[in-house]
C-alpha cells in the first residue's frame, strides 16, 4: 500500500469516526434532552443570581409586552437604572434606596437617563449633632450625589439593635455648604426596626435619636402622620403626555417655613421646604405587598407649620425603554399646629386636580428640574458646593488628556456637562465618560484644577465619584490654586 493510500485509509476512518460520534452524542442527548434542559436552566439561573442581575427573558430581543417585573432590578451596593426602570439598591445590613421607574432625569434632548445608584456604610465617618440629640449607627454614603431627582427616592436605614426605637426621631445628612450635620424628620417602622425619608438628592446619612427617649419626644413635640391608601398600578395617569396607563401616587406635605416654640432648635435642622413628608405607593417585590395602605409617621419639633399638599403621580411603566410620563399637583394648606403629644392626620383621597386651588408643577421642596449625564464604562463626576470654577480632567491609558478644552478623545471618552462662572449653578456636577464598550485597558488620572474664582478666592472642599463597569467609589479633597492629582484607577 503506497503511502498516499494509506493517508486515505486513515481520514476514511476518522471522518467515519466522528459521524459515529456524532450520532452517538445526538442520541444520547434526545434521550436525555429533559435533564440536559434543567442542568442548563439552573445553572442560568444560579449564574444570574450570583451577578445579581435580572433573569432575562425569553426573547431578549423582543422589548414589547415586557411587565413592571422584567423593569424591576434589585442588587447589592450598585445599581444602574435608566429613566423607565425601577430598583432597589440595598447593603447586607438591610439599608436600602427605593428608586420609582421616572425618577431618573432624561438627557437634555429627551432620551432615557441612566443613573449608577450606590449605598455603602462610610467607616471613616461620624455624625455631630447637637446636645439635646444622639448619632445612632453608622453613617452611610449614597450616590450619585449632586444630581436632582425626578420625583424622591426612598432611603431607609436598618436601627441597630441596642437602639430604643421610641427615641428615634430620622435621619441626618451632612449639608456640604454650611459643613454642619443637619436634621431631617423621619418615618420609623417599629415591626421592621427601619427608618425612612423621601428625598430627591445624595449625601452622607446616617440616624439620630433624642437622648432620653419617648418620654422627651413627648414634651417637646409631635407627629404628623400621612396615609397613602392608593394602590399601586391602579386607576388611570391624569396628566399631560400619558399613555392611559394605571399610575402610581406619592402623596403628603412638604413645609414652607415654621415659627417653633423653641427657636433655639430650629439652628439643628435642615431647611424646612426640603422636609418632604410624603409616601410612594410604590414597593418592590422584596418588600411590602402594593395593596396595603401605608402611612409614614414624623416627629417634629413644637411649632406653627405652613404646608404644602403634594401629590405626584407617574405612570407604572409596563414596556420596556418607554419613559413613563409624571406629573405633580400641590396646593397650599397653610398653617397646622403641632403639639407636644399629639398626631395630625393628612390622608389620601382622589381629587380633582382641574380645581382652581391646585398648581400643576414642582413644588419648591422637590428641588430644580434636573437632567442626567453621560455613563458607560467609566464615568468620572466631580462636584462642589461655591461660587468657583473647578474643573475636571481625566488622562486615559494613551496620555490622552480630557477636560473642558479636548474632548472627546480618539476612544470616545467626553466631557458632557461643564459648570462655568458664566451660568454657574452651585452643586452641579461636571462629567467625563466612556461609552460603553469604548474605555480603553489600562491606568487613567483624575485631577481637580482651580480655574478661578467667580467672586471671591476661597478653598474648595470637592467629591470626585468615580464608576467603573457600574462599582463606585468616592473621593474628596479641598483646593484653592493650581492643579490636583485625586487618584488613579485601573480598567482591566
Amino acid at each position: 500500500m503506497t503511502s498516499n493510500q494509506k493517508w486515505l485509509t486513515c481520514v476514511l476512518v476518522g471522518l467515519i469516526l466522528i459521524v459515529m460520534c456524532c450520532v452517538c452524542l445526538g442520541a444520547a442527548g434526545y434521550y436525555f434532552k429533559e435533564e440536559v434542559i434543567d442542568f442548563y436552566n439552573e445553572e442560568l439561573l444560579q449564574y444570574f443570581d450570583e451577578l445579581e442581575m435580572p433573569t432575562p427573558s425569553p426573547d431578549e430581543g423582543d422589548t414589547t409586552g415586557q411587565t413592571n417585573s422584567d423593569l424591576e432590578l434589585v442588587a447589592t451596593n450598585n445599581l444602574e437604572l435608566d429613566s423607565f426602570q425601577s430598583g432597589v439598591v440595598s447593603t447586607a445590613s438591610g439599608a436600602s434606596i427605593q428608586i420609582p421607574a421616572g425618577s431618573v432625569p432624561t438627557m437634555e434632548d429627551g432620551s432615557a437617563g441612566t443613573m449608577s445608584f450606590n449605598i455603602a456604610e462610610a467607616p471613616n465617618s461620624s455624625a455631630s449633632l447637637p446636645s439635646d440629640y444622639s448619632a445612632v449607627g453608622p453613617v452611610y454614603e449614597l450616590g450619585p450625589e449632586g444630581f436632582t431627582f425626578n420625583s424622591p427616592v426612598t432611603i431607609t436605614l436598618p436601627i441597630p439593635e441596642d437602639v430604643d426605637i421610641d427615641s428615634v426621631l430620622g435621619l441626618t445628612y451632612y449639608d456640604v455648604v454650611d459643613e454642619v450635620w443637619k436634621l431631617v424628620p423621619g418615618s420609623v417602622n417599629t415591626e421592621e426596626r427601619t427608618v425612612s425619608v423621601m428625598s430627591t438628592h445624595f449625601s452622607m446619612w446616617s440616624i439620630f435619636s433624642s437622648l432620653t427617649g419617648s418620654s422627651w419626644n413627648n414634651q417637646n413635640g409631635g407627629w404628623i402622620n400621612v396615609i397613602n391608601s392608593h394602590t399601586y398600578s391602579s386607576g388611570t395617569f391624569p396628566g399631560p403626555g400619558g399613555q392611559s396607563k394605571p399610575m402610581s401616587i406619592t402623596y403628603g406635605v412638604c413645609i414652607e417655613s415654621y415659627n417653633l416654640d423653641n427657636p433655639a432648635s430650629a439652628n439643628a435642622w435642615n431647611k424646612p421646604r426640603e422636609w418632604q413628608m410624603t409616601v410612594s405607593d410604590y414597593r418592590s417585590s422584596m418588600y411590602n405587598s402594593s395593596s396595603q395602605t401605608i402611612n409614614g409617621k414624623w416627629w417634629l419639633p413644637t411649632g406653627t407649620y405652613n404646608l404644602t399638599e403634594v401629590y405626584h403621580i407617574s405612570e407604572v411603566n409596563q414596556t420596556y425603554g418607554y419613559i413613563p410620563a409624571y406629573t405633580t399637583y400641590y396646593r397650599t394648606l397653610g398653617a397646622s399646629t403641632v403639639a407636644d403629644g399629639q398626631t395630625v392626620d393628612f390622608s389620601w383621597s382622589s381629587t380633582d386636580f382641574s380645581s382652581s386651588e391646585f398648581i400643576n408643577g414642582r413644588p419648591s421642596c422637590y428641588g430644580m428640574q434636573d437632567t442626567s449625564v453621560g455613563t458607560g464604562d467609566v464615568q468620572v463626576t466631580l462636584t462642589w458646593q461655591v461660587d468657583v470654577d473647578l474643573d475636571l480632567y481625566v488622562t486615559e491609558p494613551s496620555g490622552e488628556e480630557i477636560y473642558f478644552g479636548y474632548y472627546p478623545s480618539s476612544s470616545g471618552g467626553e466631557l458632557d456637562r461643564d459648570n462655568l462662572c458664566s451660568d454657574m449653578v452651585i452643586g452641579r456636577p461636571e462629567n467625563i465618560f466612556w461609552p460603553q464598550g469604548s474605555a480603553p485597558s489600562g491606568t487613567y488620572v483624575v485631577s481637580v484644577n482651580y480655574f478661578g474664582a467667580c467672586d471671591t478666592e476661597l478653598a474648595v472642599n470637592y467629591t470626585v465619584r468615580i464608576v467603573v463597569e457600574g462599582v463606585a467609589s468616592t473621593y474628596s479633597g479641598t483646593i484653592s490654586t493650581g492643579t490636583q492629582e485625586v487618584t488613579t484607577f485601573e480598567v482591566p
